[in-house]
């Protein structure tokens, strides 16, 4: 195929049609890129229409035809990884035009597939070399990106194929039912189901192991001061190169202060890091959604392929995973303490899924708890599923059930406890008159279904208050009929 047809749903139907009743051989295709980096993008569009015609038919983004070597990285994902690429290699951006190409947010993860496709419209106006290095770079981080969301079970691409053997045990309606036939009136159900453990972790002594062997027979805390000498050593280095720089460019007194603040901030996260996790140390990491895995150090390492010693999707922190969804995670240092918070731990309150109970344990021990089980108790919304994710979101599967048959639902973290859940769940206002009273009575917050807006009461005056990220509050704070009654959001 020289070129594909610009309509996805008549290449497609040119892919299916060669097939005959009776073959013996399946028609095998080959796309014709040329050998040059820039032929990546529209490869990579070409694999996003072909996922989205399948998600649309099928439910599923993989379908019996599907282009080998080629990763999909135009969606969100993508974009997070643009913005986190840019971010990191300051003059890439000014290569490419500057910001008013792509506007970089504060918080990579507020990346848009709008980034990452602007970002590859313009690379074919860099040199040949600079391209591969870049397409190289992206999709080993965007490969990363996925890997860590379906280690952590929020990866929200696709639904994940499970041979779980599900048995429910029991149902609660967590949406009210509108009284309608409608698939999407119907209630989200909540339920408690007996299924197989799909990932066995490692065992205590194959944890200790991976740890001596990355320590390499140096204590922790030596390891981490090498690291920390050596980028010390190499920042100071590029700090002085990317000042003398700005200086040739007549650069004021303002902007060189500002490059400095900047090389400051960035050494300052980096070396915070080492110093306060170690190799062999056992954390906890809490994702965006609020939800505790835990996990012990195996590796970290610096990878020294951007020109930024302090570039933090450079460094990478290895961990073996105690109760996730994977047996182990990596974890760039650019997402530590952003999209996921980590804290060192010893005891922990761990919510044992087989006794459904409350546990006081040491991290080491969950992982030898978890290698004898083979079936364990979790949580999944089923029914309205799509009311049930915007209450409770999670990983969306298809799962095998006891009985032989295929059910779709959203399956919760390990660490999801239901029970608690309810308890500290928010209560529905349904008028603005039991807001008033709430108001009044309680003086509480009150938020939207997103919970980007809330709302609360101060004297005699009511404060609107959302996220100043323009994915998550733009919504609000441009909304010409909200503004004419709150007046401009500051």
């Amino acid at each position: 195929i020289v070129q594909p047809e610009k309509n996805i749903d008549t290449h497609m139907q040119m892919l299916g049609r060669v097939h005959r009743t009776g073959q013996v051989v399946a028609p095998a295709y080959s796309q014709m890129m040329a050998d040059i980096p820039a032929e990546m993008r529209p490869a990579a569009v070409l694999m996003k229409n072909m996922a989205s015609l399948s998600a649309n038919t099928t439910a599923s983004r993989k379908s019996a035809v599907a282009a080998e070597g080629v990763v999909d990285f135009v969606n969100e994902y993508g974009g997070q990884v643009a913005q986190e690429y840019l971010r990191d290699n300051p003059d890439v951006v000014e290569a490419i035009g500057g910001e008013k190409v792509v506007n970089l947010k504060e918080d990579a993860t507020e990346g848009l597939e709008e980034d990452i496709r602007k970002f590859t419209g313009y690379i074919p106006i860099l040199p040949i070399s600079q391209q591969e290095e870049i397409y190289s770079d992206l999709i080993e981080r965007y490969n990363e990106l996925i890997e860590r969301e379906n280690s952590l079970g929020t990866n929200k691409l696709e639904a994940k194929a499970l041979d779980l053997d599900a048995e429910t045990l029991s149902v609660q309606p967590i949406t009210e039912d509108k009284g309608d036939p409608s698939l999407f009136a119907t209630p989200a159900i909540m339920e408690k189901v007996d299924v197989k453990r799909t990932v066995k972790p490692y065992s205590s002594e194959e944890v200790k192991e991976q740890v001596t062997k990355s320590l390499d027979g140096k204590d922790k805390n030596e390891v981490a001061r090498e690291q920390a000498a050596d980028l010390r050593d190499r920042m100071r280095e590029f700090a002085e190169k990317q000042i003398a720089k700005a200086r040739e460019a007549n650069a004021d007194d303002v902007r060189l202060q500002g490059i400095k603040d900047t090389l400051n901030l960035n050494f300052g996260k980096i070396k915070s890091i080492l110093e306060t996790y170690k190799i062999g140390d056992e954390i906890s990491i809490k994702d965006a959604n609020g939800i505790y895995n835990y996990a012990v150090i195996t590796d970290i390492t610096n990878a020294k392929k951007t020109a930024n010693p302090a570039a933090g999707s450079d460094w990478k922190m290895q961990v073996a995973m105690a109760n996730g969804d994977a047996k182990a995670l990596t974890l760039s240092f650019s997402q530590i303490n952003t999209t996921y918070t980590l804290a060192q731990e010893y005891y922990v309150d761990y919510f044992n899924p087989e006794t459904q109970q409350a546990e006081r344990v040491k991290v080491m021990d969950i992982f030898d708890k978890g290698a004898t089980v083979r079936r364990e108790k979790r949580w999944m919304v089923t029914g309205n599923i799509l009311a049930g994710f915007a209450q409770y979101p999670g990983q969306i599967v298809t799962y095998t059930k006891k009985d032989g048959s295929l059910g779709q639902g959203v399956l919760m973290s390990r660490q999801f406890d239901f029970e608690k859940a309810q308890k500290e769940a928010p209560v529905r206002v349904k008028s603005s008159a039991q807001a008033m009273r709430f108001f009044d009575e309680i003086g509480g917050v009150i938020g939207t279904d997103d919970n980007n807006m809330r709302f609360e009461k101060s004297g005699s005056a009511y404060i609107f208050i959302t996220p100043k990220a323009k994915r998550q509050g733009s919504m609000y704070y441009q909304d010409d009929g909200l503004t004419q009654y709150t007046g401009t959001f500051y």
